[in-house]
């Protein structure tokens, strides 16, 4: 996706709010799958800042450490928590969000809103380009490459296990990338952010304290 068309994805999730919003805007900031972030279990969020997927819920089986940038953080610590529940997005409590389809239909209907409300005069001329919420891993990746991010550090944030590092180099080479991940992750952060007009997770943090 572009730039601007990534910023009016990101303003309709953040209109619409949890928990599809909120897990568009996960899927933006963490380039995971589409299942692996809408099945998030709390136990697995170890940590503030880590996310471990079980290899059980990963596409090539392999157990993934996701850095947690601090606004996938800011994200996450205000999803409403439905007691007894070990899923993060849910609406029933008893299993993941679902009904994928329906709520793509309605942010696609409010993303077109706001574009002709941007759009002013011209507004009835304005059009949303077809997207899939696959997109956002593409974009991210996409996103991560432009900045110079290694391709070695992208596929390991997507925990991909092919491409860069694969063969006997995947066998020798044990490294997570751990903290090249966190970079990564954490400065397409701040370009998404930048796009949409906030204020880093962490500054929001200071300028909550000042109040």
């Amino acid at each position: 996706m572009t730039d601007n068309e990534l910023r009016l994805v990101w303003t309709a999730a953040a209109r619409k709010g949890w928990p599809f919003g909120s897990l568009v805007q996960t899927l933006i900031l963490t380039g995971q799958r589409r299942t692996e972030v809408g099945d998030m279990g709390w136990s697995e969020l170890k940590d503030r800042g880590l996310w471990t997927i079980p290899g059980s819920r990963t596409k090539n089986g392999a157990e993934h450490d996701v850095p947690l940038s601090l606004a996938a953080q800011d994200i996450l610590s205000r999803a409403p928590r439905i007691a007894g529940s070990q899923f993060v997005f849910t609406t029933s409590g008893v299993r993941p969000i679902s009904g994928y389809s329906q709520a793509k239909e309605r942010l696609d209907a409010l993303m077109l809103l706001i574009a002709r409300q941007e759009a002013g005069e011209d507004g009835a001329a304005a059009t949303v380009a077809p997207w899939c919420l696959h997109d956002m891993r593409r974009t991210a990746a996409s996103g991560m490459a432009r900045m110079g991010t290694p391709v070695h550090v992208i596929e390991a944030v997507l925990n991909h296990r092919s491409g860069a590092i694969s063969g006997v180099a995947a066998i020798y080479n044990r490294h997570s990338y751990l903290p090249e991940k966190r970079h990564a992750v954490e400065a397409w952060a701040s370009h998404v952010m930048g796009l949409v007009g906030e204020p880093a997770a962490e500054q929001r943090g200071r300028n909550e304290e000042l109040r």
